[in-house]
């Protein structure tokens, strides 16, 4: 019974850890951003934002969960744009415009990091497949 509830535990650990992972990260870009000191300067957007995509295109894991949040947010985008919003949109052209096309782009993007994922996966199990 002991066994049972330390691997639950251990479960619910690793779990609360990627969440700290996936939903941590913005925090850990602000504060590196904010406080760690390069050559007694601040670390510029872009640096932190190179480390950023290194640490999540580095891993499966986080790939994926980025991945599946990028999606909910996109699902959201056209859930707004389609129902509450829709009035507001189609007062103006140019509104329409922008909305809808902002989220094609946001769209876009998603699905090159969904072929970059393939690809990456790819790789991996040729990598593996060469080892064994």
């Amino acid at each position: 019974m002991e066994d049972t509830e330390n691997r639950q535990k251990g479960v619910c650990r690793a779990q609360t850890y990627d969440y700290f992972l996936v939903f941590g990260v913005w925090y850990l870009a602000l504060i590196l951003c904010r406080v760690l000191p390069m050559a007694n300067k601040r670390a510029s957007w872009v640096m932190v934002c190179m480390g950023l995509a290194r640490m999540i295109l580095h891993s499966r894991e986080m790939r994926r969960k980025i991945l599946m949040q990028l999606v909910l947010v996109l699902l959201v985008v056209v859930a707004l744009g389609a129902w509450p919003l829709s009035g507001w949109l189609g007062s103006h052209i140019w509104l329409f415009l922008i909305w809808w096309g902002i989220s094609m782009i946001y769209g876009l993007m998603i699905i090159l990091l969904a072929i970059y994922d393939m690809l990456a996966v790819v790789t991996e199990e040729r990598g593996k497949s060469k080892d064994e």
